[in-house]
């Protein structure tokens, strides 16, 4: 068995882009609500609603990403 390097280009890419895509997804969860009930006049229940319909994307993307079948 060859003796591969851990920190390699490739491994320090694929950790790059998933630190941003999960920095960006948590900044949204905390800005969204706050958006939602200030800048757009939103009430408690469309907050909710939004939040929850962006939760249910990201699964929906995370599983497409990850090449698994939604079933």
């Amino acid at each position: 068995m060859e003796n591969e390097k851990l920190w390699s280009p490739a491994f320090l890419g694929y950790g790059g882009s998933n630190s941003i895509f999960y920095m960006t997804q948590y900044m949204m969860i905390t800005t969204l609500p706050i958006i939602i009930t200030s800048d757009l006049k939103g009430s408690a229940i469309e907050e909710g609603m939004a939040m929850t319909y962006f939760q249910i994307g990201t699964i929906y993307v995370d599983r497409l990403r990850d090449g698994s079948s939604m079933v």
